[in-house]
Order: C-alpha cells, then structure tokens, then sequence
C-alpha cells in the first residue's frame, strides 16, 4: 500500500503532538522541527523513533540530518514507505 502525504501526516501528527509536546494544530508543513521547535536532537530523535517503530522501517544518519522541516519528513516517508 502506497500512503500518500496527508495519510502519513494523520499516522505521525499524533506522534509528533505526543514526543515533541506541542499542538497537532501547530504542526504545519512549513514546520522547522529543529530552528521552530528548539528541542534537543534527543527529543527529536526519540519521536523519529516512534515513526519508525508505526512504520516499521529505519531512518539513516544522513536522512535524520537532513530532515529539517515537516514537509521534508512527510516527503521522506513517502518515498521510504
């Protein structure tokens, strides 16, 4: 089953709301993970690991660093999933 951007978007804006404390209303794909939400690279870390744990797949090192904003998350799950 391929998922599309906004199916991914309701299976890990609960996570995303849950790991990272904030509002699902604030989660916007312009969204910058790291510079908006000034969390921790632990915190964030931890809530990629929850995604991988729904979708049962792993991020690499590189993809994580890369990862910047929401868009550039659903983007990559898309192709990954």
């Amino acid at each position: 089953m391929r998922y599309t951007k906004e199916h991914i978007f309701e299976e890990i804006a609960p996570i995303l709301s849950h790991e990272l404390k904030i509002s699902e209303s604030d989660l916007v794909e312009t969204l910058n993970l790291r510079d908006d939400l000034k969390i921790s690279e632990l915190l964030l870390k931890q809530a990629f690991m929850k995604i991988e744990e729904h979708f049962e797949f792993r991020f690499t090192q590189s993809s994580f660093n890369q990862i910047n904003t929401l868009s550039d998350l659903l983007n990559y799950i898309e192709r990954i999933v």
